[in-house]
């Protein structure tokens, strides 16, 4: 599941996780990877994404919503809550159309 999340990925990934220090570009790339090995190794992950609207500006599309994130521990019979693990948070994301 790691390598798909990274696939999409972009290289110059900036990332504002909750919480985190920003990262960006190859730092923030390396950065992902860590978080999402150590995510699954510890939780099976369900994640929702429900997108309300989509904007497109040039090559940019922006795209508002939110999901719904539950985590369930590989350790213990537990469901955890997010953010400190389950539930509804508002999205948003910016999607760069590569050179053709």
């Amino acid at each position: 599941m790691r390598s798909r999340v990274l696939a999409i990925a972009a290289p110059d990934l900036v990332s504002f996780s909750d919480g985190q220090p920003s990262e960006f570009d190859a730092s923030g790339l390396d950065t992902l990877k860590t978080r999402l090995g150590n995510l699954f190794e510890h939780f099976t992950v369900k994640l929702v994404v429900i997108v309300i609207e989509i904007r497109l500006q040039g090559d940019v599309a922006y795209d508002y919503g939110w999901h719904d994130l539950t985590l369930m521990s590989k350790l213990v019979a537990t469901v955890l809550p997010w953010p400190s693990y389950g539930s509804r948070k508002n999205n948003a994301g910016v999607i760069k159309n590569p050179a053709d």
